[in-house]
Formats: C-alpha cells, structure tokens, sequence
C-alpha cells in the first residue's frame, strides 16, 4: 500500500505531463520501454511537484483561517501526508491542473523557441534542420485540414485509390496505416479535374506511396462541380 501511495505522488504527476504533451502533439518517433517511461516520469515530475508546492501553498495561505492544513516546504512532507485521503485527493486534482499547464506551455512556444535556436546552431555547423514533428509520416498526416490522397504501390501505380483521409496511425505506430473516406466521389474529381499534386509521401520499407492532392484546387473542383449539379 505504501509503495502504491509513494507511486501516486512521486510518478503521476510526471507521468500525466508526459501524456498531455503526447495529446498536443510531440509524440515520440517509437513507443519507449518501461525505463524510458520511468525515466521521462522522473524528470517531467520536477516541475510539476514544484507547481503543485506553490499552487497548495497558495490555496493554503489563502484559506488558513478556515483550515488546519500547513505549508509544503520539503518533500518528507509530502510523504508524510500520503496517508491523509483528503491531501491525496488535492495533490492528485492540482497535479491534473499543474500537468496540463505545463505540458500545454512545454510544447507551444517553449518547444517552438528552443528548435528555432538549436536549428541555429546546427545550419551554423553545416547540418539540415530538424522538422518540427518527430516523424516524416506526421508531418504528413498531422497537420489539421482536410487531406485528399491517393495511395498506390511503388511499382503499380496505376492501381491508385483516392479519398479523403479519416483516420491516420499515430506517429509512434509500426504501421502506417489510412481510412478513407469518399473514394467515389474523390477519384471523380481528381480524373476529371486533373487536380495537381503538392507532396509524395514514400514508405521505402513497404514502397507504399501517399500522394497528397492540393486542396485548393480540390475544392475549386468541387464547388464547380457542385455549379453544374444545379444549373
């Protein structure tokens, strides 16, 4: 049971952090081991406990005329009080709370700034730069917007299948994986409308290729189609 309570308080708090930053979008390239996990845990739980420390402070310096609760200064403390259900309850609801803020900030403009400076750094040494999603394939079905696509073999592509992207796998997933959506409609419109093609995504390992349609001149397409239908 101690070892249960000791886990809630010194892992969660890392923990949750790392799985709101996978939520906004800095998803590792590959699903980590339980070391990685432990790891990770370890260090996101450093600014998360030290948030949790001011925001109960803070409650506690506000309310200490109505409760008996005392200040945090150290982490005995805290594992001092994991057998009061009452604290466990708050550490775990202003955990939830300091996790999101920080992963919400960690991957907005403190993740932004810190690739702007270490992309200097590394054209300044001759090397490309690093993209700004962990994996070629999110960079290519992450962005938010409607995707039209059309999927075909590297050695056939006359056997091409277009529609509208659905359901992408996660950057971290082995597969790479699509539903698509409209496919009558979409291979219609692309034929007859020879809608351009802006970029090519190729799986080497499987030689699967993903060309995406722009989506401009794909809706241009659809709007005059749409004309036509009611002329």
């Amino acid at each position: 049971m101690e070892s249960l309570l000791t886990t809630l308080v010194f892992v969660l708090p890392g923990l949750l952090a790392y799985y709101w930053m996978k939520a906004f979008g800095v998803e590792p390239s590959e699903k980590h081991n339980s070391f990685e996990m432990t790891a990770i845990s370890v260090l996101l739980w450093v600014p998360v406990t030290f948030s949790n420390l001011a925001l109960y402070n803070l409650v506690i310096f506000i309310g200490q005329k109505v409760s008996q609760w005392t200040y945090i200064t150290n982490l005995s403390q805290i594992q001092k009080y994991t057998d009061n259900i009452n604290f466990l309850i708050v550490y775990l609801i202003v955990s939830l709370i300091t996790s999101f803020l920080i992963a919400y900030l960690v991957t907005g403009k403190i993740y932004n700034n810190f690739l702007v400076l270490l992309n200097k750094l590394r054209r300044k040494r001759g090397f490309s730069e690093f993209s700004k999603m962990t994996t070629v394939w999110a960079e290519f079905v992450v962005p938010y917007g409607v995707k039209v696509v059309g999927i075909s073999k590297l050695g056939d592509p006359q056997k091409e299948v277009i529609g509208c992207i659905r359901k992408a796998s996660r950057p971290s997933e082995q597969e790479r994986n699509l539903v698509l959506d409209d496919i009558e409609d979409c291979t219609r419109i692309v034929e007859k409308h020879k809608v351009p093609v802006i970029k090519v995504y190729i799986d080497t390992r499987s030689g699967v290729m993903v060309r995406l349609f722009d989506q401009g001149k794909f809706e241009a397409a659809t709007a005059a189609e749409d004309i036509i239908d009611k002329s």
